[in-house]
């Protein structure tokens, strides 16, 4: 059973999930939450400025996934890129997401990824389908 509590979606999509969240940079080191024990995901520090959401159950797919940089002040957006990589469908589902400084600020001209400090904190939505196997 989920540890989220899920609700219906009415959409065009075969038994949807929605997962929201909030993570918070901590410099070299895991992230912490707004919310202790977010439910349905996790989010780790895999190395300078990657992060991976894992996601608690598997799903059949990733529909869509939209992820944005928040920060205190402008300045600690400043010059800062966000990729969002592919979508891992395995036992523990993932997506990583890193952080890229401005090419200017970087080592010959190339972005430099970033770790987040904490004033820095990305926010995601993830809309998955459910495995046949759930229903």
């Amino acid at each position: 059973m989920s540890r989220a509590t899920t609700f219906n979606v009415r959409a065009d999509l075969k038994d949807p999930v929605i997962i929201t969240g909030r993570f918070e940079g901590a410099g070299a080191a895991d992230p912490t939450y707004p919310v202790t024990n977010p439910p349905g995901w996790t989010a780790t520090y895999v190395s300078t400025g990657i992060y991976r959401v894992q996601f608690t159950e598997r799903y059949s797919a990733l529909i869509s996934f939209v992820a944005m940089l928040g920060g205190s002040t402008p300045a600690n957006l400043s010059g800062h890129t966000l990729v969002r990589d592919d979508y891992a469908d395995a036992a523990n589902p993932t997506v990583d997401l890193s952080v890229y400084n401005n090419p200017d600020t970087g080592t010959g001209g190339q972005p430099a990824l970033h770790d987040l400090v904490a004033t820095e904190f990305i926010d995601f939505i993830a809309v998955l389908q459910r495995t046949s196997l759930r229903r």
